[in-house]
This record gives structure tokens, C-alpha cells and sequence, in this order.
């Protein structure tokens, strides 16, 4: 931590040293309204999403407080030290004093092909710890009047920096088109977070599907379907311009639209093979064969499995074979044993689901 008398010191050289603001503002609204969505929409949320979600808006808002008030968000060099951020305790006011005299190496590590300063970093390693600089968070020229400090006050050898490509000229239009698909990869992403969000709270009232692996298969194969198309194209217009790989970034988003992209029409199929499923109910007798843990707000999950108590009605194919998992209100004060009946309706798609639970009171 830096000494109140020290902080006072005017630095010899300044340099601001953040990240990217579109990155913690997407964090933030991502933990904020996934936790409103957990709290006030879902109909049978997770307790333990709730914190988690409120856990990582609390982050979200201390990195934004940081990023604007926070004092670890420059490099300056002084006299006998330089002082950088602190990678770990980011959000309280600490930041790293490294003097000269404690530096045993200054180091320069490239991840990318050495045309961009994006992918490469300054390396400080004393016999404590390893401190990265990255280039991304600084421009070149401050990149390099960096390291030309470093072996000003360290006195030592030092590696030379590459030289970097501007971004002009055919670069630029490289740049500009990388930046123009990731951006829309990124936006389609969120779009399809939301029509996630959307379907689930659509499809809440007829999520009870006795027997939906042909819906989840069929969602799915068609996200891959639409994802695969994503995919030519994206690497078609990339490779038009010049850049051969995909990149981990956009790998990353459209590994997300297929799998996001596969739960959201899974209940939107839902949604539909209720919503216009045929008026006629079926009535089909259950017992209650366990208490199961998991938790919801539709009410208590039970495992039911058909009952010979009450005859002259089939039951679907999923009852007559195994046990089914619901969760239900009506099972609130009840126990292994009871009997009840199972209302269910054959969906658009042919596909059951449970429109009622009612409890039976037999006589004996």
C-alpha cells in the first residue's frame, strides 16, 4: 500500500492504465436484470442463482465505482519505484510499489503474430512476484516510452519492442471488418438472450412436459442448423478480407448463440405446444412416490408413478412406463402414498403436458 506521504509525491512520467468500459458495463446489466428476472419473473427460480447473480452485480457496481474513483488505474514511475495497479484487491485502494533495485528481469512476451500490441505484454519479475503489462490497456507510444522507462531506471538489458502496424490502409479495413463481425455476433448474442429470457417466462404455464426430449433434440439440431450457417458465412467474409482464423472471441459468441439459441426455441416450442394444444383433457391416476430436494416456487417437486386405483383411462407412454417428476402446490401437505389425478392435455406437437394436479380423498 502507498504511504500518505507518498502519494503526495508528484511523479516523474503518468500513465493511465484501464480496460475496456463496454465490458463492465455488459457485465453489469447482465447480473442486474438476470437477477430481477430471478426475483420478480421466473416462476421456479434457483435460491442460489439469486445470490450468485446479486453477488456479481455487487462486483459489477465495484468495478465501475473502481474505474471511475479508484486510484490503481495508472502506472508512474518515480525516483527509486514505479507504482501499478494491484491485480488482486482491485477494488480497494492498494496498489503495487516496485522499486528499481527489486526488479531481477524486465521481460516482453508476444501471443499474437507481433504486428499488434494487443496481444503482447511487458513483463516486471522480482523474486515475489511476476507483474504483466499489457499493451491492450495502453497506446503504442505509451507502450513504448514504458519500457524505454524501464531500462532508463533499471539499468538493465532489456528487450526491443517490435513495430507495431497501424491500423491504416488495407490494415484498417482488416480491423474494421473483424470489429464489424464480432459486433454483430455480440448483438445477436444478446438478442438471443433475451429471447431466452422471453421464452421461459411465455412458456412457464405449460413447462410441465410429461415426455420433451423430441423438443429438446429438435431445438437444438435447429440453433446448430442456424449456428452452422453463422459460422459459413462469418468465416467467409473474414477470410474475404484477409483474416484466416476465426479467433477465440468469435468462437466464444457463437458457441453461445447456438447453445443460448437452442434453450430459447426449446421453450418457445414449449410454448407453442401448449398454448395451441387441443381443449380436451385427459384424467389419469398418480401416487406419490417421493419427496424429491430440489426446490421451486410452482410449489413441492414429488415423483409420481400411475395408480391402479381409478380405471378407463390410458395414460401417456412416459407415465405407463416410468416415474415423472412435478412440482405442484397441491403436494404442499402431502406424502408418499397419496393418490391423485393427473390432467394432461396432448400438445400441438403431440407432445404432453400437465395442465392440473388434483388430490383424491379415497375412502376406505
Amino acid at each position: 500500500m502507498i504511504d500518505e506521504d507518498e502519494s503526495e509525491v508528484k511523479p516523474e512520467f503518468e500513465f493511465e492504465y484501464k480496460g475496456p468500459l463496454g465490458f463492465t458495463l455488459f457485465w453489469f446489466i447482465w447480473s442486474f436484470f438476470g437477477f430481477l428476472y430471478m426475483v420478480i419473473l421466473s416462476d421456479s427460480p434457483s435460491v442460489s442463482l439469486e445470490w450468485f447473480y446479486l453477488f456479481l452485480t455487487v462486483l459489477s457496481v465495484m468495478a465501475l465505482n473502481n474505474r471511475k474513483y479508484g486510484v490503481n488505474h495508472s502506472i508512474r514511475f518515480y525516483r527509486d519505484y514505479v507504482v501499478v495497479p494491484r491485480l488482486l484487491n482491485t477494488w480497494f485502494w492498494l496498489e503495487e510499489k516496485i522499486t528499481y533495485k527489486d526488479i531481477d528481469e524486465v521481460d516482453y512476451l508476444d501471443y499474437g503474430d507481433g504486428t499488434t500490441k494487443n496481444l503482447c505484454e511487458i513483463t516486471l519479475k522480482t523474486k515475489l512476484i511476476t507483474y504483466p503489462i499489457f499493451g491492450k490497456k495502453l497506446s503504442d507510444n505509451e507502450f513504448k516510452n514504458i519500457m524505454s522507462l524501464l531500462r532508463k531506471k533499471t539499468k538493465m538489458r532489456v528487450p526491443d519492442l517490435p513495430s507495431f502496424i497501424d491500423d491504416s490502409g488495407h490494415q484498417k479495413e482488416i480491423r474494421s471488418i473483424e470489429k464489424e463481425v464480432t459486433g454483430s455476433l455480440a448483438l445477436l448474442s444478446l438478442f438471443v438472450s433475451g429471447l431466452t429470457i422471453l421464452g421461459i417466462s411465455l412458456s412457464t404455464p405449460y413447462s410441465d412436459i410429461i415426455n420433451g426430449q423430441k423438443i429438446f433434440f429438435s431445438s437444438f439440431l435447429l440453433s446448430f442448423s442456424f449456428v452452422a450457417m453463422i459460422y459459413f458465412f462469418t468465416n467467409k467474409k473474414l477470410k474475404t478480407a484477409g483474416v484466416k482464423k476465426l479467433g477465440w472471441k468469435r468462437i466464444f459468441l457463437i458457441a453461445y448463440i447456438w447453445f443460448y439459441g437452442g434453450i430459447s426455441t426449446t421453450f418457445g416450442l414449449i410454448f407453442l405446444n401448449g398454448k395451441f394444444s387441443p381443449d380436451t383433457a385427459f384424467s389419469v391416476p398418480v401416487v406419490l412416490d417421493k419427496t424429491l430436494l430440489r426446490e421451486s416456487r410452482k410449489g413441492k417437486c414429488v415423483s409420481l408413478v400411475k395408480s391402479s386405483f381409478l380405471n378407463g383411462n390410458r395414460a401417456p407412454a412416459s407415465v405407463d412406463e416410468n416415474a415423472i417428476n412435478v412440482c405442484h402446490k397441491v403436494f404442499e401437505s402431502s406424502s408418499s402414498g397419496d393418490k391423485f389425478i393427473l390432467k394432461y392435455k396432448n400438445g400441438l406437437f403431440n407432445e404432453g403436458w400437465i395442465s392440473d394436479m388434483v388430490k383424491q380423498n379415497i375412502q376406505k
